[in-house]
């Protein structure tokens, strides 16, 4: 009798758990799946057989993107996201799976043009549970040279080329940043006086006040319904060229505190 024609149960009498193991079609190979025990119906974890997939979208963009990170497993199961950039900055998001095994929460990315960030679901309550992987690119540009044209004087019968050097403009790419629940990224990653400086955080409760307070400016919004917020402030005139300390503070209880350089 072919492995697809037998079903096989283990009943554990007197025990929460009991474990199916079935096979469907010609040579698949046989999953095990989790039941409730009978008791006060919780779900007991399954050992093996479960799938994750986790997803995000769009899976590139310039630094700075907030994105939805979608993850699937087995449902009611505590899930760690771990986004991981090259340069060694990494945050945490959790959450729990629903009842139909999805969970969703907004991630921020930020680095340098050409990065790879990775991110890596786990859906279970250890580090061995299922896990599944993707990776989000940073894209645009992150240096543009101009060169004049080029001078030509004529004086006493002598022509004069003149080529002037080229001015070459450089935009530093963002700062991530993570203190207490709140997460996000600075882009640029340092300003020179009268430059905008665009903050994009998630992390927060859902309708909560922040206020984003930096070289004695104050600015304040409400985070969106992902708890996510985006605020923009101008470097005022007078400031040195220095790292300066930047407060976020919710009325919730969510704030970050960085250090951010001016050129």
């Amino acid at each position: 009798m072919s492995l697809s024609q037998r079903i096989g149960r283990i009943v554990a009498f007197g025990a929460a758990l009991i474990l199916a193991v079935s096979a469907c079609g010609n040579g698949a190979s046989p999953t095990i799946t989790a039941a409730t025990d009978g008791a006060d119906g919780s779900t007991v974890p399954a050992v093996a057989g479960v799938t994750v997939t986790v997803t995000v979208t769009p899976n590139e963009g310039p630094s700075g993107t907030n994105a939805p990170i979608t993850v699937t497993g087995e449902p009611n199961q505590i899930v760690i996201i771990q986004v991981v950039q090259p340069s060694g900055f990494e945050y945490q998001l959790s959450g729990t799976t629903d009842a139909g095994g999805n969970f969703t929460d907004t991630g921020s990315f930020s680095g340098q043009v050409g990065d790879v960030i990775t991110i890596t679901a786990i859906v279970g309550p250890t580090q061995d549970s299922p896990s599944s992987s993707t990776t989000f690119t940073i894209t645009g540009t992150d240096e543009t040279t101009t060169t004049s044209s080029t001078t030509t004087t004529t004086t006493a019968g002598t022509t004069t080329t003149t080529q002037p050097p080229a001015t070459t403009t450089t935009t530093v790419a963002s700062v991530g940043f993570s203190g207490g629940d709140v997460t996000g990224s600075i882009n640029p990653g340092a300003a020179a006086v009268g430059q905008t400086i665009h903050l994009s955080a998630c992390g927060l409760q859902p309708g909560e006040s922040m206020e984003w307070s930096f070289l004695g400016l104050l600015v304040q919004g409400i985070a969106n319904a992902g708890g996510c917020i985006e605020l923009s402030m101008t470097i005022p005139d007078g400031t040195p060229p220095d790292s300066h300390p930047m407060d976020l503070s919710g009325d919730l209880g969510s704030f970050a505190e960085l250090d951010y350089s001016t050129l």
